[in-house]
């Protein structure tokens, strides 16, 4: 879907993301999540080099951002956007 590779293309440009299911999360004197991610996404190595460094999350409920995208409706009268022709956009 569009909206979902717009928000996954916005969070690369700070670096590499890996999509994952957010299992837990703990509050207490910090919070602790746990992610579950897939053994075989490429940066998974990036992620491995990362331990003990410190990181930035951003979340992004991605079935949320699906779900924007088949309730969003143009106005009739409203212009399309000129993408490109390799564009799978319809």
């Amino acid at each position: 879907m569009i909206i979902a590779e717009g928000a996954t293309t916005l969070a690369e440009l700070t670096g590499p993301t890996i999509p994952g299911l957010l299992q837990q999360v703990t509050v207490k004197d910090s919070v602790k999540a746990v992610i579950e991610l897939p053994r075989t996404d490429p940066g998974r190595h990036d992620l491995m080099d990362a331990t003990g460094s410190r990181v930035h999350i951003v979340v992004t409920a991605l079935g949320t951002i699906e779900e924007l995208g088949t309730t969003i409706k143009p106005d009739p009268d409203q212009s399309g956007l000129p993408l490109d022709e390799d564009s799978d956009a319809a």
